[in-house]
């Protein structure tokens, strides 16, 4: 399997993963500083989810979101997080209305931790 990185700031995710040149998944990676338990669950876009979901469906390939925590690297299915609760949040931390949003947030105990 080779990961092919997508340009910066395309959407909805960073890298197409294939073999031999066949398209078999979309994957989204994120970086946190701190440890996989810190916070009960783990938060990402509905927007976001949603439009790797309907790309994943429309070319019957998988959607996966690989988060790196201080405490190791962990991948949830989109599909799986779709499905999860939905609450308003996101980063407050900028000066961005839009990184405020409709976020789905999976229990950590749902993340599957990469070996």
């Amino acid at each position: 399997m080779t990961a092919l990185r997508l340009p910066v700031l395309s959407e909805p995710c960073d890298y197409l993963l294939h073999r031999d040149g066949v398209v078999a998944a979309l994957m989204e990676i994120k970086r946190r500083t701190t440890a996989s338990d810190t916070y009960r669950t783990y938060m990402l876009s509905v927007r976001k989810v949603n439009q790797m979901c309907d790309i994943a469906n429309a070319m019957r390939i998988e959607a996966w979101v690989v988060v790196e925590f201080s405490d190791g690297i962990f991948c949830a299915n989109a599909h799986d997080m779709s499905r999860c609760p939905v609450y308003h949040g996101g980063r407050y931390d900028r000066s961005d209305s839009t990184a405020i949003e409709p976020m789905y947030h999976m229990e950590y105990t749902q993340l599957r931790r990469v070996e």
